[in-house]
């Protein structure tokens, strides 16, 4: 019999390596899933609505039954993928969507294999309730070093170089899968789900390190947001203010936004009508459609961005330059200053 394993204890034990499999349908693993999960599908979407009316109308043997076949015709593969892992993790552990018989079947059956298969106690549910209780537990035992600075100042590519020195780093808009502005989706991927995003935030923060880089921003991205907890945090922390010059600023949006993207760069400057006027739209639509992007960057610079965005009643302890070569030592010296006060 397959032994059951709680997540908590999972992740907790540093001595065995392991990896999680998701055998839900595939469009309940694009939703949310636990990070770096691999997704072997039991059921496919059809199968499981078949399956979940049978349930429903009171046949559980039947709906039962249904599992074993649909489940059975992918055995070979199921096994053949496991199998391959076995060399690489001391546990695979096996998940569902509440620990019930999509995780139960195929978890003894590859135990009686001899493979070393575990099942995650209450599944994605359980997990999702771990969540909901550890994260803000996570962020009140966390410190931050907070980035501010107006739009094109370079905070995301200051996180970025910080990673690359092994500082520790949580990269929100990363997470988001979004900028954070009304023009925050330019070049990004979908946004992840609410569920999926608190999610990568637990695991940003449970790397065993108490004090991060972490970049301002309002409780909402795009169509996520922060935990109360989070922004709380937040602003009782560390702040920062990164300034640049405005020429280095267009040249870093010109260089983050602009990649041949006319159209999704037109579609997406309309939604600032309401806050420049119409006229204007069309007036920078016209210079995007001329390719003078130039113009409309510093435009929305001096006219919307660091208008929103003012914090002239915020008073910062340091300030540092963006366009300064010593911009990441300065940094970094800041955090071993806060580390040796801890």
């Amino acid at each position: 019999m397959y032994d059951v394993i709680e997540y908590e204890d999972l992740i907790a034990d540093e001595d065995d390596s392991y990896i999680l499999v998701d055998v839900r349908t595939e469009e309940e693993y694009r939703e949310m899933t636990i990070p770096n999960s691999l997704n072997i599908p039991i059921l496919d979407e059809r199968e499981r609505a078949i399956i979940g009316t049978k349930y429903v109308q009171g046949h559980v043997s039947e709906a039962k039954s249904l599992g074993l076949k649909f489940g059975g015709s992918k055995i070979d593969q199921i096994y053949n993928t496991i199998y391959d892992l076995v060399d690489d993790y001391d546990k695979i552990v096996i998940f569902c969507s509440r620990g019930g018989f999509r995780s139960s079947a195929p978890a003894a059956l590859l135990k009686s294999l001899g493979l070393p298969i575990y099942k995650l106690n209450g599944g994605y549910k359980r997990y999702r309730q771990f969540i909901n209780r550890e994260l803000p537990n996570l962020i009140s035992r966390s410190e931050f070093i907070v980035l501010y600075g107006n739009t094109g100042c370079g905070k995301t590519k200051i996180l970025k170089e910080l990673a690359i020195r092994q500082m520790p780093v949580v990269d929100l808009e990363r997470l988001a899968n979004h900028k954070g502005s009304l023009l925050g989706t330019i070049g990004e991927d979908p946004q992840p789900s609410q569920k999926m995003f608190d999610s990568l935030l637990f695991d940003s923060l449970n790397t065993g390190k108490k004090i991060f880089f972490i970049e301002g921003e309002s409780k909402r991205i795009g169509r996520l947001f922060l935990p109360d907890s989070m922004m709380d945090k937040l602003k009782s922390s560390l702040q920062i203010n990164i300034q640049s010059e405005i020429n280095h600023r267009i040249k870093r949006i010109k260089d983050e936004y602009v990649h041949d993207n006319d159209a999704e760069l037109l579609s997406t400057i309309v939604k600032l009508e309401k806050y420049i006027g119409k006229n204007k739209i069309e007036e920078l639509m016209k210079n995007i459609q001329n390719h003078d992007y130039e113009t409309v960057i510093r435009y929305l610079i001096v006219n919307y961005y660091d208008l929103k965005y003012a914090s002239k009643d915020k008073k910062f302890p340091y300030t540092i330059s963006a366009d300064d070569e010593d911009c990441i030592d300065k940094l970094v010296n800041i955090y071993q200053i806060v580390e040796k006060a801890e």
